[in-house]
């Protein structure tokens, strides 16, 4: 059947291009109707195909695909964690302490500062300050994805000048930036009057956090109370 369609779809585009050379103007609709006469009903130029001769033609069923363009799209389901989890602990000002064992089975607590979204409840943003038994401070700050991964964190938090720090991971939700953290800075998170922490949106713009120091320098306090104690 496909071949006999495209037999009497050729012979009817030559017929009417032969018209438009060889038949007189004045005979020319005509010999058009008596063309258009000798196809079968339902393969004229302006009629629509039969459902069922459509079918012959093409794998896929019509009355099908009108279903499918019926049918409601459905909602990408909601993810079942959030991008930065929101952490419990001990409240000290602003920050939250809290105790866990490591790997090793050794104590290593921390303090931890959270920027929750006041519309979505969410986390945004969160600086991780952690102390092992070995007296080693460490930093972890996390930001939800869609950063500028090449511009980093700024953070500005009492030095000199404001740190980049580079981001270590992305993981689902959240990118990452690791230190280890100097004595000298220690002493100046103790004294400092501010924090600050800049990330940089997939455009360029800047978006920057204020950190609360209420807590701060008590909690740092508490974890080399900790430390000792473990």
């Amino acid at each position: 059947m496909r071949f006999i369609f495209l037999i009497l779809f050729i012979g009817a585009a030559f017929l009417a291009i032969a018209a438009a050379f060889i038949v007189p103007a004045s005979d020319r609709n005509a010999f058009i109707a008596s063309v258009k006469n000798e196809i079968p009903a339902g393969w004229r130029p302006g009629e629509w195909l039969p459902t069922d001769r459509i079918r012959e033609f093409f794998s896929v069923d019509p009355d099908e695909i009108q279903a499918k363009r019926a049918k409601p799209v459905e909602a990408a389901a909601p993810l079942a964690v959030d991008a930065i989890p929101m952490l419990q602990g001990k409240a000290i000002g602003d920050w939250i302490h809290n105790c866990e064992l490591d790997a090793s089975g050794g104590l290593r607590c921390s303090i931890i500062y959270q920027v929750v979204n006041k519309i979505s409840g969410k986390v945004v943003f969160s600086w991780k300050i952690t102390l092992d038994q070995s007296m080693n401070f460490a930093s972890a700050w996390r930001a939800t994805t869609g950063v500028l991964i090449n511009r980093g964190i700024r953070l500005d938090a009492g030095t000199e000048k404001p740190i980049t720090l580079p981001y270590y991971l992305c993981d689902d939700g959240f990118c990452e930036a690791r230190a280890r953290l100097a004595g000298d800075f220690i002493d100046t998170l103790l004294h400092t009057t501010g924090a600050t922490a800049t990330i940089y949106t997939m455009s360029g713009e800047p978006v920057k956090h204020t950190i609360s120091i209420d807590g701060l320098a008590d909690g740092l306090r508490t974890l080399l109370d900790s430390s000792k104690q473990g």
